[in-house]
């Protein structure tokens, strides 16, 4: 993850990493927890695409996950 808005990065939060970690490990739960191993198998790219979705909008710091 990369923050789009470094300001809101570093104002609104006391380690933007560590943050960012924490909402990606919570949401892949939520998500994989949700569908079944043939669902994720199946739809892979669906499923990134939907995790990526969630994280940036659960981080709120500006910030656009994008495979390193």
């Amino acid at each position: 993850m990369k923050p789009v808005d470094l300001e809101k990065a570093v104002l609104q939060v006391e380690n933007y990493v560590q943050a960012t970690q924490l909402a990606s490990q919570t949401t892949l739960r939520e998500v994989i927890g949700k569908v079944t191993l043939n669902e994720l198998l199946a739809e892979r790219e669906k499923v990134g695409a939907r995790l990526r979705e969630i994280i940036d909008e659960k981080t709120g710091l500006g910030n656009k996950s994008h495979r390193c």
